[in-house]
């Protein structure tokens, strides 16, 4: 007889504390919504999503025993984190109802918020204040990582938990302890959200659009806003590609320059270099073509928009239009994101870097005496090969499912190329919009582009793990 020892009553139970805690969440747009004395359908939606999240949370995390002889490992955390996402995502469309949105919908819209894409299927977004902060939320806590990095590790007395968490959600540690990490990652992120809405706020951007498109921007998610015409202001585009810029930086970076008290410290980075000389380039390849009908505004927040952060000023049409160099080039640079310990996705600054050595290192190899060997060493760190071969997998399991959405995207008439640019997008967290999804969009494609989502945000390794919990038997004793 043979049975899956995965211990789903101490999954459950750990899922269940991470919606607990994130439940209170749901508490600030129901303030907001009382404060502004909006209707009382929406202040009373705000309260029973309140409601029925902190109460699935309790369930799952007071009524499951605690058994302290059982220590989960780390696959056990990749499971976690799946499961959390998930169920995060579907407690978070309750005040969606109020507005009439299907479950399907809303299920998608709050995954891109999230997973800090961008794009939506809703049929239209409407004009209420507490809305547009409530989504603007979303996005801004998915940028940091959801509720693990926020809400678990500082409330979890379970330092072994913490440093568990942090490692699945993929931050690294910045300083001795891990319980300061994520304190230092709060301070961070705050304050860059901050400085993102004093710096709208001065060009210009009223308070409640300079809140929401801070948010949106620090995340790299870019959905839509309640005033999006702000995006065709030169000067609000370019502080919104220094804002998104914040956010595609690795975290552990501006730790760096802040504990150093020297800005010189970014540029002692690879990833932020390698991010830096990908914009410069590609900005020029752009400009010098298209730099009489765009201006170079513009061009810079599209560059920069499809790095991570979603917000541009140019149209699916005009995207279409692009010459094929230049539209290969964004699907390039959705496909490799911002730097690792971002709030940006796609495959990574630093896997790009590393896979760019690994193939340097190989040819070099090819050309030394079989008993030869190289110094593999990147970031100051000794590579193996067990270190590039995980990293070969990872980008071919990254493929493999961008493949899968374009196949889907295909067998439902949608065209070769705008369905690779959609999927790479959204698979990519990004959500540069090329006029394929919409309310209209089958109800397949649309599940196929969460998924795309979920798998990006969650970089492929702990689905693997979740497969493995259904799959992986050991023999009964």
């Amino acid at each position: 007889m043979y049975y899956t020892r995965w211990y789903f009553n101490l999954i459950l139970k750990h899922i269940g504390q991470v919606i607990y805690y994130s439940s209170f969440i749901f508490l600030i747009p129901l303030i907001i919504s009382i404060i502004l004395k909006e209707p009382t359908s929406y202040i009373l939606s705000y309260m029973l999503s309140f409601l029925v999240a902190l109460v699935v949370g309790l369930l799952f995390y007071r009524l499951i025993p605690k058994n302290d002889y059982i220590q989960l490992s780390g696959v056990h955390y990749l499971v976690i984190l799946c499961g959390v996402w998930l169920i995060f995502c579907a407690l978070t469309t309750l005040p969606y109802y109020i507005f009439g949105y299907s479950f399907i919908d809303s299920f998608f819209d709050t995954m891109s918020l999230l997973t800090t894409t961008g794009t939506t299927t809703l049929p239209g977004s409407v004009n209420v204040i507490s809305w547009h902060i409530w989504r603007a939320l979303l996005s801004w806590i998915g940028g940091i990582g959801i509720v693990f990095i926020a809400f678990y590790g500082l409330l979890n007395a379970n330092v072994f938990s913490s440093k568990k968490m942090i490692k699945a959600e993929g931050r690294d540690k910045m300083n001795a302890g891990y319980k300061g990490t994520i304190t230092t990652l709060w301070i961070i992120y705050i304050v860059l959200t901050i400085v993102g809405i004093l710096l709208l706020l001065l060009c210009g951007m009223d308070l409640l659009n300079s809140i929401t498109y801070t948010a949106s921007a620090i995340s790299t998610t870019g959905h839509d806003m309640p005033n999006n015409s702000y995006i065709f202001n030169s000067n609000i585009q370019l502080v919104i590609a220094f804002i998104i810029l914040l956010g595609c930086t690795s975290f552990v970076t501006h730790y760096s320059a802040y504990k150093q008290k020297n800005p010189l410290a970014y540029f002692k980075e690879p990833q932020f270099i390698s991010m830096l000389l990908m914009i410069v380039v590609c900005f020029l390849v752009f400009y010098l073509p298209i730099h009489s009908t765009y201006t170079w505004q513009s061009i810079l927040g599209l560059i920069v928009g499809a790095m991570g952060g979603g917000f541009i000023s140019f149209s699916p049409t005009q995207i279409l239009s692009l010459a094929p160099l230049l539209f290969l080039l964004l699907v390039l640079l959705m496909f490799v994101g911002g730097c690792k310990g971002s709030t940006a996705g796609g495959i990574t600054q630093s896997r790009f870097l590393l896979l760019n050595k690994s193939i340097i290192w190989h040819i070099k190899e090819t050309r030394l005496p079989d008993l030869s060997n190289i110094s593999k060493r990147y970031a100051g760190e000794v590579v193996d090969d067990d270190d590039i071969k995980l990293l070969y997998s990872f980008i071919a399991s990254y493929v493999f499912f961008i493949i899968i959405g374009v196949i889907v995207l295909t067998a439902y008439n949608y065209p070769l190329n705008t369905s690779i640019f959609e999927v790479v997008s959204t698979q990519g967290n990004v959500g540069v919009p090329i006029g394929v999804t919409s309310h209209t969009m089958p109800l397949v494609p649309k599940i196929m582009l969460i998924l795309n989502m979920w798998i990006g945000r969650l970089e492929v390794i702990p689905i693997f793990g979740l497969i493995g919990m259904l799959f992986q038997k050991t023999k009964m004793t």
